[in-house]
């Protein structure tokens, strides 16, 4: 199975780590607007791999987990909603579910 998370701050990295650690053998690809994070997830072994774009991360994955603050939603879901795999499952881990 194949799992993507865009954002890989302190909540999505620490998702990642938890799926790495299950040893169930997800594909865990990450994505992160800031270099930084994305070289520290992959450093700390959070992804197999990072993507260079939304669209590429979330490219066949089964489930897309969006870990990023509230306010980047709308545009993530309007970038990444014509590249998503059929029946694909996407979630998120903000705590605000209002506009």
């Amino acid at each position: 199975m194949r799992i993507a998370i865009i954002g890989l701050g302190l909540i999505g990295g620490s998702v990642g780590l938890a799926l790495r650690r299950a040893e169930a053998g997800f594909e865990v690809v990450g994505f992160a607007r800031r270099p930084e994070a994305a070289s520290r997830a992959l450093e700390l072994g959070a992804v197999d791999r990072t993507e260079g774009s939304l669209i590429s991360a979330v490219k066949d994955a089964e489930l897309v987990l969006i870990a990023t603050p509230a306010m980047a939603m709308k545009e993530i879901l309007a970038e990444i909603g014509g590249s998503l795999r059929e029946g694909s499952i996407v979630t998120d881990t903000a705590s605000t579910k209002a506009e």
